[in-house]
C-alpha cells in the first residue's frame, strides 16, 4: 500500500466535508448533466454562453465574459489596458498582488 492508497482509504471513510458535498467521482458528476445540454464551442453559444447572459441580466449589465481562471482574466484585463493606452509591450513582476483600495500592482516578492 501506498501513501497515496493510505490517504484514499482515509478519505474515504469521512462522513464531515468542508466542501459541503464530500468525495465526488467523475462519472457521478457527469451524469448530473442533463442530456440536452448545449456544449460550448469556443465562444459559439452553449452554457458558457447561457452564463455569461444570465450574470449579465444579473448585473444590469450589456454583456459579461467568463474566465475560467483569475490569472487569465488578468491577463486579459492588461491586454485590453496596453491596448487602450497604445502601449506594444509592458512587463510586470514575477508574482505581484493588488494592494490598496485603488487597483494598484505592487510587488510581492519575498525571494
Amino acid at each position: 500500500m501506498t501513501p497515496n492508497d493510505d490517504l484514499l482509504a482515509l478519505r474515504d471513510q469521512c462522513d464531515r466535508f468542508l466542501t459541503g458535498h464530500g468525495p465526488v467521482r467523475a462519472g457521478d458528476q457527469l451524469a448530473t448533466i442533463p442530456s440536452d445540454t448545449a456544449p460550448d464551442r469556443y465562444g459559439d453559444g452553449g452554457v458558457v454562453a447561457e452564463l455569461e447572459e444570465e450574470i449579465a441580466a444579473l448585473l444590469g449589465k450589456p454583456a459579461a465574459v467568463f474566465f475560467p481562471s483569475g490569472t487569465m482574466a488578468q491577463q486579459s484585463v492588461l491586454r485590453v489596458h496596453a491596448d487602450r493606452r497604445g502601449a506594444v509591450r509592458w512587463s510586470s513582476t514575477r508574482c505581484a498582488t493588488w494592494t490598496g483600495t485603488r487597483a494598484r500592482l505592487t510587488s510581492g516578492c519575498t525571494t
